[in-house]
């Protein structure tokens, strides 16, 4: 139950670096987190994605995620991403199997459960303002994960 303080350095060391170096974890970062510590954890993740370690060499967050009946079966797509999804099959009122990803972004602004941030595009706005439906079969997050921010409540 201690705070403790890291430095720039320290977190280099962390368990949370050593898997985004390894491509074993997507960079997922809150408001609390320190921007220079922010910037650490995202230098490791770009090198990893730059390589195509791990979860990055099959990745579909940005490219393009294609419709899996079998949502455990997905290609490797951002966690909070994923989650969504899940849930979104499991709500009969809005999901309907030949229309696949058809009402995936009504029923996300329904949820509207998630404000984010991206500084680099000076934005704050909702998770769900952030995915693009391609077509009844392909949705993508218009934002690198990384470039994401998400405000605690």
């Amino acid at each position: 139950g201690a705070d403790v303080r890291l430095d720039p350095e320290d977190i280099e060391e962390s368990i949370n670096v050593k898997q985004l170096q390894s491509g074993l974890a997507y960079p997922l970062y809150y408001d609390t987190l320190f921007d220079d510590l922010r910037e650490k954890c995202t230098d490791a993740s770009q090198e990893a994605k730059c390589e195509g370690a791990g979860v990055w060499a099959a990745d579909r967050t940005n490219k393009g995620l294609f419709w899996n009946p079998d949502v455990d079966q997905l290609d490797p797509v951002f966690p909070k991403l994923w989650r969504r999804i899940d849930k979104y099959v499991r709500d009969d009122t809005f999901f309907e199997p030949a229309n696949k990803f058809g009402n995936f972004l009504p029923w996300m602004r329904q949820q509207r459960d998630e404000r984010v941030s991206v500084p680099s595009r000076g934005l704050f706005t909702g998770f769900d303002d952030l995915i693009e439906r391609v077509s009844d079969d392909e949705i993508r997050l218009e934002v690198e994960p990384h470039e994401m921010i998400i405000i605690s409540v």
